[in-house]
């Protein structure tokens, strides 16, 4: 027999914290815009720099880089679920339309952000070498 005890440990336990990387706000639906820059095949850093930030302030950006495992327990999993889910198409509509083709399949947080990285990020190594001169002149 439960007593009026167990259905309130019972729902406190499955609440989420709303400071937990499992929550969403109201206003966090997967149609939003969280930041203005959009990515295209010349401004990956600009565009990334942004993204981070607007997914840090959310306590998010861990499904991206891979800190926030995918959880075993059962209500846990479908709030990641729906997490992750929002933030694979946060990354998306942040992608210009005229790119987005070249990931349009790829539905993990991690492995878009992973392969928008491999394709767009730019290493100039005769950028590197001037700034590390002029480093080495101060």
């Amino acid at each position: 027999m439960t007593g009026p005890d167990d259905s309130a440990s019972a729902s406190t336990k499955h609440k989420i914290d709303s400071l937990s990387p499992f929550s969403l706000y109201n206003q966090e639906g997967p149609g939003q815009a969280i930041t203005h820059i959009k990515l295209r095949s010349d401004n990956y850093e600009e565009w990334n720099r942004s993204m981070r930030w607007s997914l840090k302030s959310r306590r998010k950006f861990g499904f991206c880089d891979g800190s926030i495992e995918k959880p075993t327990d059962d209500f846990l999993l479908g709030q990641w679920e729906v997490v992750h889910c929002t933030i694979v198409q946060w990354i998306m509509n942040s992608i210009d339309p005229s790119i987005r083709d070249s990931v349009s399949d790829t539905e993990d947080a991690r492995l878009l952000w992973s392969e928008l990285e491999d394709q767009y990020a730019v290493v100039d190594g005769a950028k590197i070498h001037h700034l590390k001169t002029q480093l080495n002149e101060c």
